[in-house]
């Protein structure tokens, strides 16, 4: 595999960064896996599939290889569990379709997970100013930019190639080579909160009914989903027009009772005839 794909092929790093990748994996992973909960996986299988399919599909480009990174996306939606998505998808990729080098796995993670992390950060802080699309748009090209400037760095320092080309040019075509990568993931990224914004809020952190404009409020993992707020109130709810029906019907049985005609009031009660002459 060319070395400018994201994915670094094998026996390219030196020792020191292959080192340094596997313990940068391995901290991710188990702080990922802190306190995982049942409502998490189904967001990590859906975004780890998503993951292993789009950075799977590799395309020439001008002698490199280029591919969508989806970090972007991953990150927004699962934040600090992003490591687990994109470990178990490069792990997939690097020993069943060969893409990537094992001894590379350490450091394609790590230049794919910082800008992840970075992603999930700031998009709650950019929707409070701008709608979900702009937000997006912003939170994935970034991403993109900076996941290729990293992977452009580590081909800086830590490639060494077999045919000793220059650092500079390596570095340079990898960095030029995914720009449409860049944008791509902009715009992907961009609709994909758009639509999540409106069907799957609570998947971006944030409070139902924030669809298009800026907002104040969100709503994190630990805060209780709107859907039991709304079925705790719903007793309650019912109870208050059983409870008006009873105080109207009391009130008409008093009203009735205090204005009682004369002729059905009791015998005792009535007036007196006069007597006969």
């Amino acid at each position: 595999m060319p070395p400018f794909a994201v994915h670094i092929g094998p026996g390219l790093l030196a020792p020191e960064w292959v080192l340094s990748g596997f313990v940068h994996l391995a901290v991710v992973v188990l702080l990922s896996l802190w306190k995982v909960s049942e409502r998490d996986v189904p967001r990590i299988g859906v975004l780890t599939a998503a993951f292993f399919v789009a950075s799977s599909v590799h395309l020439p480009l001008g002698g490199a290889s280029v591919h969508l990174l989806l970090n972007g996306l991953v990150g927004v939606i699962l934040r600090w569990r992003a490591g687990l998505a994109v470990a178990v998808g490069l792990t997939l990729q690097t020993f069943l379709l060969g893409h990537g080098g094992p001894d590379a796995l350490g450091v394609n993670f790590a230049v794919l997970t910082l800008p992840a992390f970075l992603a999930g950060a700031t998009f709650r802080p950019l929707f409070r100013v701008l709608p979900a699309f702009a937000a997006g748009v912003l939170v994935g090209g970034g991403t993109a930019a900076l996941t290729v400037l990293l992977h452009a760095v580590v081909l800086y320092f830590g490639v060494s190639l077999p045919d000793a080309k220059p650092r500079e040019w390596v570095a340079g075509v990898g960095l030029v080579a995914n720009l449409p990568v860049i944008a791509a993931e902009a715009i992907g990224v961009g609709f994909a909160c758009r639509v999540l914004a409106k069907a799957k809020p609570e998947w971006l952190g944030l409070s139902v009914g924030a669809v298009e404009g800026p907002i104040n409020v969100r709503i994190s993992e630990n805060d209780e989903h709107p859907d039991s707020r709304r079925d705790a109130e719903q007793p309650r709810a019912e109870h208050h027009p059983q409870t008006r029906r009873e105080v109207a019907e009391k009130a008409e049985g008093d009203s009735a009772g205090h204005g009682q005609p004369a002729e059905d009031a009791p015998a005792d009660h009535q007036p007196a005839r006069p007597l006969a002459e």
